[in-house]
């Protein structure tokens, strides 16, 4: 059985937060929810009949992240941007064909085709026709997930690489050790990347000129401890794994 596609939209941003998907769940019509819980359930279940259904999933998707997710983000967010990051190297190094292989034993590509194999008696062919095909790393299942809608917009969800470490421990250097290891001033800045973040953002939370940190971060960068990310007309900064290890605060 799968979900309904409401419950997945498909990401706006590299940065969506959960307030975001949020938002994006509760916005969806009445018919389409009611049309996608038939799809799924045969029927409508008796708890969300009625004007108020779709608050109601979006409240009890709210509590369960803030008790089953949220505490464990950073380090499940941690795994899935490092995947993310690996499918982007193997797209500039071996090609956007190796790559889709590469996402899981159902998944394969060949000629334009990119094939799917799922357990279902339903088979279906569609077409991206220029839309973009946005693939998702997901910790939620060990399959490869597609939309249950014809006609959805083209997402992809897979299993991320390293699972199996997710739930491993590596204790991080003290914080007076970190300091002694790369200074005091790149310690902090790296801790006050939790989430992307501007050069500007950072000097302001430092109260130091954007000058000064622009240069803490081009040295974290080319030390392979920051990496940037463009969005829009922003450049952000992030931390890479192993800065977060370094630290012991994975980023948001």
């Amino acid at each position: 059985m799968g979900s309904p596609d409401f419950l997945t939209p498909r990401p706006t941003s590299p940065l969506t937060q959960i307030a975001d998907e949020l938002d994006l769940i509760g916005s969806v019509d009445r018919e389409t929810f009611e049309r996608q819980l038939v799809g799924v359930h045969g029927e409508v279940p008796a708890e969300l009949v009625g004007a108020d259904g779709v608050t109601k999933v979006v409240d009890a998707l709210r509590e369960y992240w803030q008790s089953a997710i949220a505490p464990y983000w950073n380090r499940m967010r941690t795994l899935l941007t490092a995947d993310i990051s690996y499918r982007g190297h193997v797209v500039t190094q071996r090609g956007t064909g190796v790559m889709l292989n590469e996402l899981g034993p159902a998944i394969s590509y060949g000629d334009g085709l990119l094939r799917v194999d799922r357990v279902s008696e339903v088979s279906r062919t569609e077409s991206v026709d220029g839309r973009g095909l946005v693939l998702q790393p997901t910790l939620f299942g060990p399959h490869a997930v597609i939309p249950m809608d014809v006609g959805a917009e083209p997402i992809l969800g897979y299993p991320p690489r390293g699972q199996a470490n997710l739930w491993s421990v590596v204790d991080p250097p003290s914080r007076r050790d970190l300091a002694q290891l790369i200074g005091t001033a790149r310690t902090r800045i790296l801790e006050l990347l939790t989430h992307p973040r501007t050069t500007t953002d950072v000097a302001a939370e430092l109260k130091v000129t954007p000058s000064a940190v622009s240069q803490q971060l081009q040295l974290l960068r080319r030390t392979g401890l920051v990496e940037p990310q463009r969005t829009g007309k922003q450049v952000l900064y992030k931390p890479t794994q192993l800065a977060a290890l370094l630290t012991g605060t994975e980023p948001d």
